[in-house]
């Protein structure tokens, strides 16, 4: 959330009365004018600092609150909008935990997702695969899986998928999801990599955005708003 506003007694006393009325009008327009280039900034710093899938997301934030003239201070707010709160983690950083050994996070790899720009299919989600436990609006789906000749269990899912774990399968060095795309013993491929924990990395930079968005465009939209209170005045 960023906050911007003006301490209007600092600017008081060099007006004469007539205009000095017309400061409030002028200070208002002049941050709710800059609140919305902040915020058209904001939307366009998201596609220079990620790979935007889909057109949506770089419409994230919105003016929470417009500033009003009988403010003091007066001020305007803009926020990120709920259903793009997944952006937050982004502006400081951080790490992201799996949400138990059961559901790890998972990473596509180049088999599924050729480039990093693309699209899994939903159908290769290991939760539609059913290698991790699904929730409906009947109750918790749970994984599929087998015990097999050697007396380990494996999670075995839909579509030739299976999981290998090192935790209980001695020998084993990669954790994830491979799939059979052919009749031979080697004819597999990792679709997916499991992991415990992944780095998030600090890549929003909402707020120097914003900063910078201010202090090069300030002098501008109160000019702009000035002259509109003035005019209005006569």
């Amino acid at each position: 959330m960023i906050q911007i506003k003006c301490d209007i007694e600092k600017i008081k006393g060099v007006f004469t009365d007539a205009l000095e009325r017309q400061i409030p009008f002028a200070l208002s327009l002049a941050i709710n004018n800059l609140a919305k280039d902040v915020i058209g900034a904001g939307d366009t710093s998201i596609g220079q600092n990620f790979v935007v899938r889909k057109a949506w997301v770089q419409d994230a934030f919105w003016m929470s609150s417009v500033s009003d003239k009988h403010q003091d201070p007066i001020k305007a707010t803009i926020s990120m909008k709920k259903d793009h709160a997944l952006l937050n983690k982004f502006e400081e950083g951080g790490s992201k935990a799996a949400r138990s050994y059961d559901e790890p996070i998972a990473i596509p790899t180049a088999a599924i997702r050729p480039g990093f720009a693309g699209s899994v299919p939903l159908e290769l989600y290991p939760k539609n695969l059913r290698l991790m436990p699904r929730r409906t609006a009947s109750g918790t789906l749970g994984a599929k899986g087998r015990v097999m000749r050697n007396g380990m269990a494996q999670l075995q899912g839909n579509l030739r998928t299976f999981v290998i774990d090192p935790a209980t399968m001695p020998g084993a060095s990669k954790w994830g999801v491979w799939q059979r795309f052919g009749p031979g013993k080697h004819d597999i491929r990792r679709i997916w990599t499991y992991k415990k924990s992944i780095p998030i990395p600090r890549r929003l930079h909402f707020a120097e955005t914003a900063q910078r968005t201010a202090e090069a465009l300030w002098e501008r939209r109160f000019e702009e708003a000035w002259t509109r209170a003035v005019e209005t005045a006569r």
